[in-house]
């Protein structure tokens, strides 16, 4: 299998980054749960801010990555 489809180089690399900090972004909340859900329930304007930046972050990442997953297999979004 070629790296390359139509002179375009698939993005291997970014889909290793992309998705390591995915599955650690996920790996944190899931193991450390508990002190996620304390941390929460703590409430606080202060702690809100928190996790909608949170939110954020794992939107961008997890966005990120499945943009470089579905380039790599070579799914690309219909041109108008």
């Amino acid at each position: 299998m070629s790296n390359k489809e139509n002179g375009r180089k698939k993005p291997w690399g970014a889909l290793l980054l992309w998705g390591a900090l995915s599955l650690g972004l996920y790996a944190v909340v899931f193991l450390k749960g508990d002190a996620v859900q304390r941390f929460v329930a703590e409430g606080g304007v202060g702690k809100a801010a928190i996790v909608v930046v949170v939110a954020i972050i794992f939107s961008l990442v997890h966005g990120n990555f499945t943009g470089a997953f579905f380039e790599a297999l070579g799914i690309r979004a219909k041109g108008r």
